[in-house]
């Protein structure tokens, strides 16, 4: 991190420290134009509240990934980053009032992206360097993604067939799982 000046205003530091967590909470990219306007605002140079803003970003994500106690971070803070102890207690108080958004927000991260919509279609390869493949019908199936992503998966009409009925009983068995009395008190008390 870089080294602040002894003179550092409280506030500045507070604001970045916040939207840096708030950021990391809320799973929101910060625009350069939001770091330019938070150190003129405060009359601090950009690079400065910038670099800032990433030791913060970087500080409170390992802080709470690692869920490093209170007094080791404290340790942290004041030793090794020679923060001033009222700027201390201050990102410590940031870093606990967003532990939880922040939490949710890196939990959510670690999912696999849901699938949005499928599309499929037949392609016969007419020339191939592979003899095998050559005037062979092959399924592709395009699958969207909810994080905006779209990937396709090349299949030979054998394999899409497997697969095709494999998800066919993978359904039939939750379906049939849902019709169980357990699951039907469970959604009656919902």
């Amino acid at each position: 991190m870089t080294k602040l000046p002894k003179d550092f205003p409280e506030p500045c530091f507070s604001e970045v420290a916040t939207l840096a967590a708030g950021a990391l909470a809320n799973n929101k990219m910060i625009s350069d134009l939001e770091i330019r306007e938070l150190a003129e605002t405060h009359k601090q140079p950009v690079a400065l509240v910038d670099q800032l803003f990433n030791a913060f970003h970087e500080i409170t994500l390992t802080a709470i990934r690692s869920r490093v106690a209170k007094k080791a971070l404290s340790e942290e803070l004041s030793g090794r980053l020679k923060l001033r102890d009222d700027l201390a207690s201050s990102l410590m108080g940031i870093i606990a009032r967003h532990r939880s958004g922040v939490i949710a927000s890196v939990q959510d991260a670690r999912l696999f992206p849901k699938v949005v919509a499928t599309h499929h279609r037949v392609d016969i390869s007419l020339i191939s360097s592979h003899l095998k493949r050559h005037m062979r019908p092959s399924v592709t199936l395009e699958l969207d993604l909810s994080d905006g992503d779209r990937t396709a998966v090349e299949l030979t009409v054998d394999s899409f067939d497997k697969l095709h009925g494999a998800v066919g009983e993978a359904i039939a068995k939750i379906e049939e799982t849902e019709r169980k009395d357990v699951f039907k008190i469970a959604r009656l008390t919902r």
